[in-house]
């Protein structure tokens, strides 16, 4: 790991548990960073200079100043030492990103992220024991707005009134936007809600982690009216600390009741390990609540199934 950091994306050092690691920034122009990634996410960028693993053969790799390897989860580490070697012999070669708790400094579209995607501030107001971002990011940071249709701040409802509102304000010459950083139903207004509905919505995802969060995910999808229930999504965690499949069915049955499409992620630690994915209740789980046209499915004959067992009763009751 000493090898690699002394080649990271800039000098400053900041200890983390058992290794020390850079934070990291841009000074070059982006077509002359090749960037390589350990996996393709739905985010990763798509140009001639990103690569997905190994180097091709050396007369396909187009002309560069430098490389960047980007990595985003922490259980992706090694296989991002693996590629450092591999890639340092074809160009000066850096490692960096969030899985190396990189708090992130101005962003810059299309280098690390797919265009069109945007992050306007950094940070979180909050610190829930399951989220690395207080810990990677710290504090709310306001960043430079940068245009964009898919807006992937962690926690834009905590912006001050100010910046929230010149995000729309670049919003409105954007389409087909999607929320998707997690919106923070805690911090909705009704001020706040009528702002979604002056752009050109495709998706917001709310954030709905734990229970105690429903009041305020139903009345920020009440807030949210017209937008109709194809727009509203949430994240909702599933098997962190004391959770059960018993309980995230009845977290996900809630949300879809409170308006939204509920989309379930396993929690998974800083190692990769996720208990809840190996559980044969949760993955039946997930098969349903991870898609939209299941989860529809699912609900209509959950609502059929309830009124019979309530028909039944009142028939019993008047027996």
């Amino acid at each position: 790991m000493e090898k690699h950091v002394k080649n990271c994306l800039r000098t400053e050092w900041k200890d983390v548990e058992d290794y020390k690691v850079p934070c990291s920034c841009n000074e070059k122009p982006i077509d002359k960073i090749i960037r390589v990634f350990p996996r393709k996410t739905t985010h990763t960028p798509t140009d001639d200079l990103v690569f997905i693993g190994s180097p091709p053969f050396t007369p396909m790799i187009p002309e560069a100043d430098e490389i960047h390897i980007s990595v985003t989860f922490t259980w992706d580490i090694p296989e991002a030492e693996r590629l450092y070697k591999e890639w340092s012999n074809v160009l000066p070669t850096k490692i960096g990103g969030p899985a190396f708790r990189d708090p992130g400094g101005e962003f810059t579209p299309g280098l690390y992220k797919k265009k069109g995607v945007t992050i306007t501030t950094r940070g979180c107001i909050r610190k829930c024991e399951f989220c690395f971002v207080p810990k990677r990011e710290g504090k709310l940071r306001l960043l430079k707005i940068k245009p964009g249709h898919i807006v992937n701040d962690n926690n834009l409802m905590a912006a001050p009134m100010d910046h929230f509102k010149k995000v729309f304000d670049m919003l409105k010459n954007q389409k087909q936007i999607i929320f998707g950083g997690g919106i923070d139903v805690r911090l909705m207004t009704q001020e706040k809600a009528d702002f979604f509905k002056t752009v050109s919505v495709d998706t917001i995802f709310m954030a709905y982690d734990q229970d105690s969060q429903y009041e305020y995910l139903k009345r920020a999808c009440e807030m949210l009216n017209p937008l109709t229930r194809d727009r509203k999504s949430c994240y909702m965690l599933v098997g962190f600390d004391d959770d059960t499949p018993e309980k995230a069915e009845i977290r996900l049955r809630k949300a879809y009741e409170a308006g939204c499409y509920p989309h379930m992620m396993f929690y998974t630690d800083v190692n990769g390990l996720s208990r809840s994915k190996k559980n044969a209740k949760y993955r039946e789980l997930h098969k349903i609540w991870v898609n939209r046209m299941t989860v529809h499915t699912h609900m209509q004959k959950v609502t059929r199934e309830d009124k019979s067992k309530k028909n039944q009763t009142e028939m019993f009751d008047k027996d």
